[in-house]
């Protein structure tokens, strides 16, 4: 059982389970709004399961010798070899397109490989946009979000674009968030591995972190609008109150260093359940 466990611990540090389970909502969330159908809610998970799980791989194969620095490259903590990382990130992906090219049409595939040109584009050299440019911004917040919605308006075709196009702003600005702050727990290891390339390393920390609130804000107004609009007033009133909760403690909390600094941002993985729980409730009532 040890080792079961064991396993299974190691398997998800090296995929990075844990980091895109909320990307692969915002592509479910059309589905259990107008489908509301577990088989291809289940489907749909898996595609992007292992797309994802692909995504990140290839990323920590191209970042190893940065995450050196960061201590957190799975290679680099000896759980797997680069070889392996890069094969069983390729075995991912041909999971996820024989998914797709089995149960959806070919379109969605062409779009799944156009994403997958995307992810590879920003990571991995000679084109490595994450490195080069701010580019890479927007590159990484429309595959991690967006995109989800609009393989699922391919693959069914059944959702009203004003309900496509509110879904993509909400997705885009808390995936963009997501990018950010990342680059901001990077920010160190960056600037030792020469690598000036994020927003955070143009701009500075300080604007950083006052282009973030501002983003949280513009997110949870346009989530309220929604909400009102649709007559999900009980969603509405659980997400005033998660937001006033998470006010208050992030006034206490230093999410990224333990250093002297009073940062304005909260732990971001609470704000990130604030958000899908919220999504959630409200496509399935």
């Amino acid at each position: 059982m040890k080792n079961v466990i064991s396993f299974i611990k190691k398997f998800t540090d090296v995929t990075r389970f844990h980091c895109y389970q909320h990307n692969i909502l915002y592509g479910l969330l059309p589905l259990f709004y107008f489908k509301n159908n577990f088989v291809d809610i289940l489907i749909f998970y898996f595609i992007f399961l292992f797309w994802y799980m692909f995504s990140f791989m290839i990323n920590d194969y191209a970042d190893v010798d940065t995450d050196k620095i960061a201590k957190k490259n799975s290679v680099y903590l000896g759980i797997i070899s680069r070889k392996n990382l890069l094969l069983l990130s390729l075995a991912c992906l041909i999971i996820s397109y024989m998914i797709s090219l089995y149960f959806y049409p070919i379109k969605a595939f062409l779009f799944l490989l156009f994403m997958t040109f995307l992810s590879y584009s920003y990571s991995v050299e000679p084109f490595r946009l994450k490195k080069k440019s701010i580019l890479g911004l927007p590159v990484a917040v429309f595959v991690a979000g967006p995109a989800g919605l609009v393989y699922t308006y391919i693959s069914y075709g059944f959702i009203d674009y004003f309900w496509l196009t509110i879904m993509g702003v909400i997705s885009f600005l808390h995936i963009a968030q997501t990018q950010i702050w990342d680059g901001l727990n990077d920010f160190e290891a960056d600037k030792k591995a020469g690598m000036f390339r994020r927003l955070e390393q143009i701009i500075g920390e300080k604007k950083t972190f006052k282009l973030l609130t501002l983003l949280e804000l513009v997110l949870f107004l346009t989530l309220f609008s929604v909400f009102i609009y649709y007559n999900k007033i009980m969603l509405f009133i659980f997400l005033l109150i998660a937001l006033i909760i998470y006010s208050f403690k992030k006034r206490n909390l230093n999410p990224l260093r333990n250093d002297k600094k009073k940062f304005m941002f909260l732990s971001y993985p609470i704000f990130t359940i604030i958000i899908s729980v919220s999504l959630l409730i409200f496509c399935l009532f």
